[in-house]
């Protein structure tokens, strides 16, 4: 079963929203594991805004970098049948 997209849920979550809906695209609900999303969320919202506050500044491009990276290599290792 496919899932629905989501939206994000504040105005800095875009990196790990956008990857949360690549993934539900390409699979089925049952296909997704849960360390995939874990991940995901966990990577992004890195940034630091002006004042110091985590995540107030969206996700990085390193943070971005890395989770393509992370999924490729995850994919391999988990023949997950992903390539990023």
């Amino acid at each position: 079963m496919k899932n629905d997209l989501i939206h994000q849920s504040c105005e800095f979550d875009c990196g790990p929203t956008c990857m949360v809906n690549a993934m539900r695209y390409l699979f089925d609900r049952e296909e997704i594991q849960p360390g995939v999303l874990k991940h995901i969320w966990i990577m992004g919202i890195d940034t630091y805004c002006d004042h110091g506050h985590i995540g107030r500044h969206g996700t990085s491009r390193a943070s971005m970098k890395y989770m393509t990276e992370w999924l490729q290599e995850y994919g391999r290792g988990c023949k997950f049948p992903i390539s990023a």
